[in-house]
């Protein structure tokens, strides 16, 4: 028998689809915040008879189901005759839904049957809807009487068709697990040190463990994930696995490892959740259901369409948009509801650890048995610590403001007393930012006084310019949610911007203690990636008060694949950068000379690869800034095309990591400088709360181990790497070293330097 859990209210969206079961972030609109204000100011005028928001739960058994329903009534008057459940809801509408009838009415049973009442003489149950309407303050009230037994029936008609499904799921996991017990490993013999990965991973999921795992380029991380991930799912230690990434670019592969599995026997569901834009196959990107004819009357559609694709077990971009055309519905609300009966889901972290968008519908009902693979996992410092952060900007806030002239007075006087406050705060500023131990009072009060009076906005008629206002109202909510999560401790900056004046942000130094929130709603967590590189670092800046385990995996590719060298007789630091410039040109000039083929050299920024770049005097493959979709992979394809090509990139960016060019599409990388973050309030205030090296040295060190690993990406690839800089020499990078960097070679003669490449491509297979 299996158990499962759901609450009344999920259980009438299932049957009426006329919801989803808990998508989107935990941000409570303010329709939300105003609609509980009301509901405790008529549950506080009841009195001392009336149980309000009172637990109920009911456990009833279908073949190999165990379903246990739960949830609140708002009010009981459990001494009454008759006993009265009673629903509120707020409303801007005189509409009234069956589906809120359905949800008292479920909550009638399950009290009747909690008290044991069924075997009573009572007969009539009276269930009241009352609706507050909460621009009027209008009330209306709705009594309905019922038998007993017509709310047992009721509720029988409403469950039975989630426990026909349950049970149907549970057959299709039945199959799935015993295919995950005969599941072989998919190829003859693992890499060196692909075995010992797989065996760590599927011992954190067991032992519900969080697993940090720096494993090389080469090691086949996916596969050595994916498939002790699914052995432990055949065994019933986990129900999903989420696979969480920083980048679209590497999703392809992980597809294809999943279909690798499936062709080797693996019966398996997996969705790959492609963000909302880029999916949208709307004229436009307007997800109101007015501008929107695949948003409009989606749960009317979803269960046809969800019904008649059980068949298919392989749902990406390009299948779930045909869907989305198929039934006239949204390709990506559709994404998220195949996740329902999805085994493998695919996605950005966003959707895990976004305050604002992560997926409520399997996060916020207490711990699960998930597993979480996170792939590229020195990515998460800087993407959480940009999650957690949030800004007002007065260039957001004044458009705004005009906007709201015409439409609502009272929301244009706070947002102008708001804006007026802002541009007081500059008077405060002497340098380029002040940094606050916490936020002011007054700002939260106008903050917090504009959502109040924003709600009349949000529920008036289209009008020119509202989605402006809808980015500013959720980024205020959002502002005000933070402050819930930081303490004092936690800095708060004022930044003088210029132009129209100043942004205010709260700045998250140390994601640490959200993110551990987050991660431990999951049974197992497994961090890897090539860099991840030393791993105290990522340790401590990730994890707070929790035991981790962690492997570091040898490459499996012979060292002496990759020539390495550094030479420390350059110096790209700002102040002495343009001394070099025309050596740099050189030397790049002459290693790529050396052998016919395609090379990368990473710079520190774009002026610095501008100014290079004057010397070359030949033709180079250039990242422009702010590259679209399109000329991306546009970029990326010059490495199939070409067999001669220098390319200049930036360390860090777009094609730092994540791509994979193997044999002759790129041979040898040259990289200059360390990587330095740029020195800023920001950095300075994480290098306060931990140490130079963690805001400074190891991110920056991330990206040259980032853009050496593009050189060999199989058992075949052989290639160059040229470091160069002064600061390779010092002791707390040669520290940094990994393992399969132990023949690098350190030579400052340039005549030298060409002869060890040349003798390395002599010796060329």
């Amino acid at each position: 028998m299996k158990k499962y859990r759901i609450s009344v209210k999920d259980l009438v969206s299932y049957y009426f689809q006329s919801g989803d079961l808990g998508g989107g972030g935990i941000l409570n609109s303010s329709r939300a915040q105003t609609g509980i204000a009301e509901h405790k100011k008529v549950q506080e005028s009841r009195g001392e008879e009336y149980l309000k928001e009172y637990s109920l739960k009911l456990t009833v058994e279908h073949l190999n189901i165990f379903l246990e329903v739960y949830g609140r009534a708002d009010g009981i008057y459990s001494n009454s005759d008759p006993i009265v459940i009673e629903e509120i809801k707020t409303t801007t509408t005189d509409e009234v839904s069956e589906s809120h009838l359905a949800q008292a009415k479920l909550y009638g049973y399950l009290y009747i049957v909690e008290k044991n009442l069924l075997d009573i003489k009572i007969e009539i149950i009276k269930i009241k809807l009352l609706y507050i309407n909460i621009e009027t303050q209008k009330t209306v009230e709705i009594d309905n009487l019922f038998t007993k037994d017509e709310l047992k029936l009721y509720f029988e008609s409403i469950v039975n068709p989630y426990l026909e499904y349950l049970n149907n799921n549970y057959i299709r996991e039945k199959k799935r697990d015993e295919s995950l017990i005969e599941l072989k490993f998919p190829f003859s013999e693992f890499r060196r040190g692909q075995r010992e990965f797989s065996i760590n991973v599927y011992r954190a999921i067991r032992d519900s463990k969080i697993l940090f795992a720096r494993a090389p380029t080469g090691t086949g991380k996916s596969i050595a994930t994916i498939f002790p991930g699914l052995k432990a799912m055949g065994e019933e230690l986990c129900s999903k696995i989420f696979y969480l990434t920083a980048k679209t670019v590497g999703r392809h592969n992980i597809r294809e490892t999943i279909t690798l599995l499936r062709d080797h026997g693996a019966r398996i569901r997996s969705v790959i959740i492609t963000a909302k834009e880029k999916i949208c196959i709307n004229d436009e990107f307007n997800c109101n259901p007015d501008k929107c004819k695949y948003a409009k009357g989606y749960y009317d559609k979803v269960g046809k369409a969800l019904l008649e694709l059980t068949t298919i077990e392989d749902f990406y971009e390009d299948n779930i948009k045909k869907a989305g055309f198929l039934y006239n519905i949204c390709p990506f609300e559709l994404s998220l509801d195949l996740t329902n009966q999805a085994d493998i889901i695919v996605c950005d972290y966003n959707y895990i650890f976004d305050l604002r968008v992560y997926l409520k519908r399997y996060f916020d009902g207490g711990k699960s048995d998930f597993v979480l693979l996170i792939d590229e996992a020195h990515n998460l410092p800087d993407r959480l610590r940009s999650s957690y952060s949030c800004k007002i900007s007065r260039e957001e806030v004044s458009p705004v403001m005009e906007l709201l002239k015409e439409v609502s007075s009272s929301a244009y006087k706070s947002l102008k007393k708001l804006n007026k406050y802002l541009l007081e705060m500059i008077k405060e500023i002497d340098s380029e930012s002040l940094v606050y131990e916490k936020v002011p009072e007054e700002l939260i009060k106008l903050v917090k006084e504009f959502i109040a009076l924003s709600e009349t906005v949000l529920l008036s008629i289209e009008f020119k310019g509202k989605n402006l206002f809808l980015e500013l109202y959720y980024n205020f909510l959002f502002f005000i949610k933070l402050l819930d999560y930081y303490n004092e401790s936690n800095n708060f900056l004022q930044l003088n911007t210029g132009g129209l004046g100043i942004e205010v942000e709260i700045v998250c130094n140390d994601p640490s203690q959200i993110f551990t929130k987050m991660l431990l709603k999951t049974n197992s967590q497994v961090f890897f990636s090539g860099s991840l590189h030393p791993l105290d670092y990522y340790k401590k800046t990730l994890i707070k008060d929790c035991s981790v385990d962690s492997v570091n995996i040898n490459s499996p590719f012979n060292s002496d694949r990759l020539k390495i060298i550094a030479k420390t007789d350059i110096f790209t630091t700002y102040k002495e950068r343009d001394k070099y410039y025309q050596k740099i040109a050189e030397l790049i000039k002459d290693v790529t000379s050396l052998k016919k083929g395609n090379y990368i050299a990473f710079f520190p920024s774009y002026s610095f690869m501008e100014e290079v770049s004057k010397y070359m005097n030949q033709e180079l493959h250039i990242q422009k800034p702010f590259m679209s979709e399109s000329e991306r992979s546009d970029y990326i394809n010059e490495f199939s095309i070409r067999k001669k090509l220098l390319s200049f990139a930036i360390l860090g960016g777009l094609f730092g990591e994540g791509i994979d060019l193997e044999g002759d599409k790129l041979i040898g990388v040259i990289i200059v400088g360390v990587g330095l973050p740029q020195i800023s309030v920001k950095n300075s205030l994480i290098q306060k709360i931990f140490d130079y090296n963690y805001a400074y040295v190891y991110p920056g060190f991330n990206k040259v181990l980032q853009a050496v690993g593009r050189v060999i990406r199989n058992e075949k690839d052989r290639g160059i790497a040229l470091l160069i800089d002064h600061r390779f020499k010092q002791k707390v990078y040669k520290d940094l070293f990994p393992r399969e960097w132990s023949n690098m070679k350190y030579i400052n003669n340039s005549a030298d330097i060409k002869n060890e490449i040349d003798n390395f491509w002599s010796n060329d297979d």
